[in-house]
């Protein structure tokens, strides 16, 4: 690597025009041992040129010369150096497609019949050993989730996936591989780099010496000339010529542009009216609790405003929208009278709402009966809201938008309050409901007595596994769990403003599934088609 770096071949136009002299001029032949003393030295070849000049012999003279060394080598640009890295077949269908494959290979021998193949399908989302029809998008799924909105992300990821599947020495070994590549894969695909970015993806960049299979080593320097590698990656365009083309074929081929936007339409309004039967039929397909908004119900947002930290429902003239979906705040315990999640309802939401009106960042003052009593909730309701959209600035700065329901598993990060060398940056909660309330603080430290609208979200805890070691030198990704029922800190509300953004979590499948974390069925900490809980998950960075 250092000698390609060091020994870098320039191109020379002086001896590209004594070649084309010998083979043009004086009719040596084109493998003649006075063109091989000039080109052999560095593999070069006149070929092609001579190819196109007995097809183009009306063009010879504008031929001559190659017109990105005429005009870019004065200015330093070498035409070798263009050559740009691609991203998409030496490394999504390159590398990490032969290592899939291998491992596939390992795991059909790791157990009889192929068991160990049957369980990482039921892990994936889909029957990934098959590896039927997978374009670049999808390898790059299995190895890690691809950046989308967080409702549609699906529970693929390589790393949680196999872990389990081998012996505990095989395990670590490919467990620390996958991280690996993984890693190597966000850095590659970062969409802007400095400084700090480039070293690390040097550091974690291993030159194999295969470089007629891939040129990994050359990416930090593509980077360094070019900028990052999706302004000259062949996956937008791989991706976007695909649709056109196969609604293409299927029309007359005559004035095609006005066919492909009739077929798309058509077939946004036929999956419309698809999903519009599919409630009628069954309106709920998706079970939700009393408190959470149903599929089919209206729940109108405010418009987006990427200036806004978090968007919730708008108040819209003529209707009272928001009083839409009102819950009596003394119907959660009464339907789940011994449900850790409801138990204290009323006293850990007006706790948090006194905190809220009195300026306190977090819940970490309980108040005395007397002092919640000063806070009064108009009409002794709170309303739900279906959905919760929150901005913020993503490390490229640029402004993205998270767009969460409680109803499939919303879970959400905040900064985290704790100080230490070994503590975690983030907490992470998931919301049971997005609610909220019309209030008064009467009591004597209220500093608006006026009605206030308070927005506030119900969490479900997590917390950290403290005996996990995760990070860049661990090769592992951070653990967390629900923290169990019985502490009292394992459900609670949040300021809306306190979320950073949505966050991915995958189950730590090896772990199982546990009723030992909420021991109450059914209850209201997790949906009505679920029993049990996941014993661990894996934050997706």
């Amino acid at each position: 690597m250092k000698n390609r770096i060091s020994s870098l071949r320039t191109y020379s136009l002086d001896l590209v025009e004594k070649a084309r002299d010998f083979i043009y001029k004086l009719g040596l032949p084109v493998c003649s041992a006075a063109v091989d003393r000039l080109l052999k030295g560095s593999s070069w070849t006149p070929t092609i040129v001579s190819l196109v000049i007995i097809l183009y012999a009306t063009c010879l003279h504008a031929l001559n010369q190659n017109t990105f060394a005429k005009k870019l080598q004065p200015l330093g640009l070498e035409p070798f150096v263009m050559l740009a890295v691609d991203f998409l077949h030496e490394f999504e269908l390159g590398v990490w497609k032969a290592v899939f494959q291998h491992l596939m290979r390992i795991l059909h021998v790791a157990a009889p019949n192929s068991a160990q193949v049957a369980e990482l399908d039921r892990r994936f989302s889909a029957n990934a050993s098959e590896m039927k029809q997978l374009a670049a998008r999808n390898y790059e799924d299995l190895l890690q989730v691809r950046h989308m909105n967080l409702a549609h992300l699906s529970r693929q990821c390589a790393i949680p996936v196999f872990e389990g599947l081998l012996p505990p020495r095989e395990n670590k070994i490919v467990l620390t591989l996958l991280y690996r590549l993984a890693e190597w894969h966000a850095l590659a695909k970062l969409h802007m780099h400095t400084e700090p970015t480039l070293a690390h993806l040097d550091k974690a960049t291993v030159v194999l010496l295969t470089y007629k299979a891939h040129a990994l080593g050359d990416y930090v320097r593509s980077i360094h000339w070019f900028g990052p590698s999706g302004s000259f990656s062949s996956q937008p365009g791989e991706m976007e010529h695909h649709r056109p083309k196969n609604i293409y074929d299927r029309g007359s081929k005559n004035d095609p542009v006005p066919q492909i936007t009739r077929f798309e339409r058509r077939e946004t309004r036929f999956l419309r009216t698809r999903r519009h039967e599919i409630l009628l039929l069954n309106p709920d397909h998706v079970s939700t609790h009393g408190h959470q908004v149903a599929f089919a119900e209206d729940d109108p947002l405010q418009e987006d405003d990427a200036t806004m930290h978090h968007q919730h429902r708008e108040n819209q003239t003529g209707l009272n929208w928001l009083e839409m979906h009102p819950q009596d705040i003394y119907s959660f315990e009464r339907k789940f009278p011994h449900d850790p999640a409801t138990k204290n309802f009323i006293p850990k939401l007006k706790d948090h709402l006194l905190g809220r009106l009195l300026g306190h960042a977090y819940d970490e003052r309980e108040f005395s009966p007397a002092e919640r009593n000063t806070v009064n909730i108009r009409k002794n309701q709170i309303y739900s809201s279906k959905i919760f959209r929150v901005n913020y600035t993503t490390y490229d700065v640029r402004r993205d938008q998270d767009s969460m329901n409680p109803r499939t598993h919303c879970d959400v990060m905040v900064m985290s309050q704790e100080a230490g060398p070994n503590a975690h940056r983030f907490w992470y909660a998931r919301v049971l409901g997005v609610f909220h309330a019309q209030v008064v603080h009467c009591g004597s430290a209220a500093i608006n007595r006026s009605t206030q609208r308070v927005e506030f979200l119900w969490v479900r805890w997590f917390g950290i596994d403290i005996d996990h070691r995760y990070g860049l030198k661990a090769a592992r990704l951070p653990k967390i769990g629900f923290v169990p029922d019985t502490d009292p800190l394992a459900f609670g509300f949040l300021d809306p403003s306190l979320v950073v953004r949505g966050t991915h979590l995958i189950p730590a499948f090896c772990d199982g599934r546990t009723l030992s974390l909420l021991t109450a069925s059914p209850t209201a900490g997790r949906p009505l088609t679920e029993t049990d809980d996941w014993l661990a998950y894996y934050v997706n960075m």
